[in-house]
């Protein structure tokens, strides 16, 4: 019997090996394109992101990235593929409309901007250079806390103004009546979206 039993102890050793070499440990997403510098103005200019790993030295065609604790990789390829994408990256960021802002003055498309999802937290939608959906989130308490803040600062703003507000209002519908009621303008007149 003990043979027996050291075979099946044996046995139990294998399948534990055989089960480990086929788990991945663990893992991270390359983006490949034919302009790395675009994709470090984004991940590294705009979202922070710290190169950990560069080859080679001199003229890198492969760079590794920490961003907050997520490891990026992005990679030279001279024809990257091409069409649409099936995965989104998602990074939480400690200030999302400073982030939105940040990623306008680079040039990146907002697909969505910050809005707050039936779960608590802020969330927009960009494309990085590639033309990958990356998921911007602000966490639910600093979230929360943003819009409390804001909130209390609306209440005394309306409170010390009275019905200043209401006036202003008035003035804004009047304004945009005037230009057929389809543009939201910038502080310097120039239209920053068109009603469809």
């Amino acid at each position: 019997m003990s043979d027996d039993g050291n075979s099946q102890d044996a046995r139990a050793e294998e399948s534990e090996a055989d089960s480990s070499a086929r788990r991945a440990g663990s893992g991270f997403p390359i983006i490949v394109s034919n302009d790395l510098s675009k994709l470090l103005g984004f991940y590294r200019d705009v979202l922070g992101g710290r190169i950990v790993y560069q080859y080679p030295d001199d003229d890198p065609a492969f760079l590794t990235l920490k961003i907050g604790s997520a490891t990026l990789g992005i990679g030279y390829h001279p024809d990257p593929p091409r069409g649409p994408s099936q995965m989104s990256l998602w990074f939480y960021v400690s200030d999302i409309d400073a982030t939105i802002d940040l990623v306008r003055r680079a040039g990146i498309v907002v697909l969505e901007e910050p809005e707050l999802q039936a779960w608590g937290e802020r969330i927009a939608r960009v494309l990085d250079p590639t033309g990958i959906e990356v998921i911007l989130g602000e966490d639910e308490a600093t979230s929360t806390a943003r819009i409390e803040r804001g909130a209390a600062e609306d209440g005394s703003t309306k409170a010390a103004l009275g019905g200043e507000n209401a006036q202003n209002d008035s003035n804004a519908d009047d304004a945009n009546d005037d230009r057929g009621g389809n543009e939201l303008d910038s502080p310097s007149g120039t239209p920053l979206a068109r009603a469809v």
